[in-house]
Order: structure tokens, then C-alpha cells, then sequence
């Protein structure tokens, strides 16, 4: 028989709780985009923490689009084009959990590939320091 644990006080969460303070910065790109890197959201600062990135296709593509999300050092450390289907509506997420350790700007490096249709919303969740 299974035995009641709580009630539970604030006493019993830690005061610096991961997800107590989350931004998101969002990014809408289509067929029409051209291929480059878009920003996503404000300057990341020192000691923030990126929690996770989704990216939700609203309108299945064709052609052979691709996209990765990451910052302006590396444009796929939080989400590369190997776990995501953008000929299939759906919701991708990356759970991210990385510490940044410098100034960076979140960004979106897209390449349509001859697409004709499509679109997606790409969301970066990041805590303050």
C-alpha cells in the first residue's frame, strides 16, 4: 500500500530551481526564407542556461530543406538536421541543458533546398543567470 509523502512546504524545493526563471525566443522561417543564419531571441548572456529547443513544422516541406540550431561559435551544438523530418508536421525537441560559459547569440542556420512549401516555428528556452 502506498504511503503519502506530503504535504509539501517551499522548503522542499531548492531556491536556485533550473527552470525558475525561463525566456523563449521564437523564430518563424518558410519555404520563402532564404539560406542563411537568423538570430533567435536577445544576446545569451554568461551563466545562462539553455533548457531546450523545439522546432514545430507547421506545413510539411518538400525539396531537401535542412536546419540547425545553435550559436555563433557552432551552428549546430543544440540541434542538428539529423532529428528532424521537415517532410512531416510535427513537433522535434532537444533538451539542451548546456551552461553557457560566454556571450553568444542564439541563431538558426537554414537552407531551403529547393523547397516550394513549408514552414516551421523554431523555440529556444534559456534561463537567466
Amino acid at each position: 500500500m502506498p504511503t503519502f509523502l506530503g504535504p509539501f512546504t517551499l522548503d522542499d524545493y531548492p531556491e536556485d530551481n533550473l527552470l525558475k526563471k525561463v525566456n523563449l525566443a521564437e523564430a518563424e522561417i518558410d519555404f520563402s526564407s532564404p539560406a542563411g543564419s537568423f538570430n533567435l531571441g536577445d544576446i545569451l548572456q554568461t551563466n545562462s542556461t539553455v533548457v531546450q529547443v523545439l522546432v514545430r513544422v507547421t506545413q510539411a516541406f518538400d525539396g531537401l530543406p535542412s536546419i540547425s540550431v545553435g550559436d555563433t561559435v557552432s551552428q549546430d551544438s543544440w540541434l542538428n538536421e539529423d532529428g528532424i523530418d521537415l517532410s512531416e508536421v510535427g513537433v522535434f525537441l532537444s533538451m539542451v541543458l548546456e551552461k553557457l560559459l560566454t556571450v553568444t547569440q542564439g541563431r538558426v542556420y537554414w537552407d531551403p533546398g529547393g523547397s516550394t512549401v513549408g514552414s516551421l516555428k523554431v523555440f529556444l528556452l534559456v534561463t537567466d543567470p
